[in-house]
């Protein structure tokens, strides 16, 4: 299977596995390593009839910077 990120060995950490940047999304994406130059957008959300849907613009720019 291929995956851009997956849940790293750290519980609660993001790792990109095409670049091995690592973020931590409870902490607004904070980048905690490697060569991915700014945090990680978050895109806000909110529960709604048992869902959760977009509740806002990404905080940040995405993709390349």
């Amino acid at each position: 299977m291929n995956r851009i990120g997956a849940l790293g060995a750290a519980k609660g950490k993001l790792t990109c596995q095409c670049h091995g940047s690592t973020f931590e999304p409870r902490n607004a994406g904070k980048q905690l390593g490697g060569p991915a130059p700014r945090d990680l957008p978050a895109l806000p959300v909110r529960a709604e009839a048992g869902q959760l849907v977009v509740a806002g613009s990404f905080t940040g720019p995405i993709g390349p910077a």
